[in-house]
């Protein structure tokens, strides 16, 4: 990643791609947050790695004082849902596993799957607390100030978008 200064262009390019991003995140946020579905948080992280990526883009662009705080911030957000994930598919992997289990073995899969179902579910707990702290007002006001009102939490839910 290059800390070289960028052109006006190459900068409002990504500052309208970042904006764009963290607004994705924002719409995915809702799912993320409900235990029953499991893509929620899935899409969360996805969305979280591609406000990372855009803003990786950006470097070079603003001072850092303020620019890599944001950066960290998604990338602490990445961070908070990696756990959901992980158990998720490690259930997954064990349910397909019991379907071709012998007898003898089910129990001890089914053993496997009540305890990663409930760190899945510990997790969840977690990383709901880490958004919480995350995701403050004056996070929403440095982002909107920084990219545009398309990149605050409010406007992404006004707007009614969908995550990509």
């Amino acid at each position: 990643m290059s800390h070289r200064k960028r052109s006006r262009a190459q900068c409002l390019a990504s500052d309208e791609e970042i904006a764009e991003r963290w607004a994705a995140l924002w719409n995915a946020l809702p799912a993320a947050l409900e235990r029953a579905n499991p893509v929620g948080a899935h899409d969360m992280r996805v969305a979280s790695r591609r406000v990372r990526a855009a803003m990786d883009l950006g470097v070079g662009c603003h001072p850092r004082h303020w620019y890599q705080p944001l950066r960290k911030t998604a990338r602490s957000i990445t961070r908070a849902l990696a756990d959901i994930q992980d158990r998720e598919v490690a259930l997954a992997a064990f349910t397909a596993a019991r379907a071709d289990a012998t007898p003898d073995l089910i129990p001890g899969v089914d053993r496997l799957v009540i305890r990663v179902a409930r760190e899945r579910d510990a997790a969840h707990v977690v990383m709901a607390g880490a958004l919480d702290r995350l995701m403050t007002r004056k996070l929403a006001r440095e982002l909107e100030r920084r990219f545009g009102p398309a990149a605050a939490p409010g406007h992404a839910a006004a707007k009614g978008g969908t995550s990509t």
